[in-house]
C-alpha cells in the first residue's frame, strides 16, 4: 500500500453568518501518517465535520494549510485536487451519498469508472468481496432506496474499501449501525491502518476511541 501523510497546520475555518461570521475551527493542527487511525470526538457542532472535509480537500480552509504527502492543497486548482483525492483519500460522509439510479455493486464501482474498464474488472472482484463481508452480499442488485439506512452506510464504506486508497476519511462511520455491525466496521478500519493505512474518523463512539492510536477531543 502507498504511503500518505496529511497535516493540518494552524487550520481555521469560518461561516458567514447574519450577524457577521461564526467561527468552527480555530488554530487547529493534526499529522497523521500511514499506519495510523486518528479519531476526532466532541460534541455536536464542535467542528468535527469541517475538519474532515478540509482533510479530504472538499473545503478551503478559511486559514491555514492542508498537505498531502507534503503537497498543499492550496497551490493546486479544484481539478487537481479532485484527481488526487481519487487516488488517495477514501470519503465516507454522514449523507451516505450514493447514485439511486445504480445497484449497490454498481455504486462501489463509480470511483474506479475513470480508470478504464481494465480496472473496473478488477475492481469488480473486490467491491462483491467488500460487499460480502458487509452484509450486502445478498443486495449486489438492489439500489440504494431499496436498502435500510444502516445497510446505506455499509455500502458507502464497501464503496471506499473497494478503492483502496491509502488514506481513509469517515465521519460517523458507525452512526447508523448496531454494535454488531459497528464493531465489525472499526474492525475493517483498524486493519486498513494495519496494514500500512491512514485512517482519520469523527465519532460519537466510544468503541471507535478506544480503537484508535489517538483521539483528539474537539470543545
Amino acid at each position: 500500500m502507498r504511503t500518505m501523510q496529511v497535516a493540518v497546520k494552524d487550520l481555521g475555518v469560518t461561516y458567514p453568518i447574519s450577524e457577521g461570521t461564526l467561527t468552527v475551527i480555530d488554530d487547529f493542527d493534526l499529522h497523521v501518517q500511514s499506519g495510523q487511525m486518528v479519531c476526532l470526538a466532541g460534541r455536536s457542532g464542535s467542528g468535527k465535520t469541517s475538519i474532515l472535509k478540509a482533510l479530504a480537500g472538499f473545503h478551503v480552509p478559511t486559514v491555514g494549510s492542508v498537505t498531502w504527502n507534503g503537497t498543499d492543497l492550496r497551490a493546486m486548482s479544484p481539478a487537481e485536487v479532485a484527481d488526487l483525492r481519487r487516488e488517495h483519500v477514501g470519503y465516507m460522509d454522514q449523507e451516505a451519498a450514493l447514485l439511486p439510479e445504480l445497484t449497490a455493486l454498481e455504486n462501489c464501482l463509480v470511483p474506479i469508472l475513470p480508470d478504464g474498464r481494465q480496472a473496473v474488472r478488477r475492481a469488480r472482484v473486490r467491491a462483491r468481496e467488500m460487499l460480502e463481508a458487509l452484509g450486502l452480499g445478498e443486495r449486489l442488485g438492489w439500489r440504494p432506496a431499496q436498502l435500510s439506512g444502516g445497510e446505506r452506510q455499509r455500502l458507502v464504506l464497501a464503496r471506499v474499501f473497494t478503492q483502496q486508497t491509502p488514506a481513509i476519511i469517515a465521519d460517523e462511520p458507525t452512526a447508523s449501525l448496531d454494535r454488531t455491525w459497528a464493531d465489525r466496521v472499526i474492525e475493517h478500519l483498524r486493519n486498513h491502518a494495519h496494514q500500512g493505512g491512514l485512517v482519520v474518523v469523527a465519532s460519537h463512539d466510544p468503541a471507535v476511541s478506544q480503537a484508535a492510536n489517538q483521539t483528539m477531543h474537539l470543545t
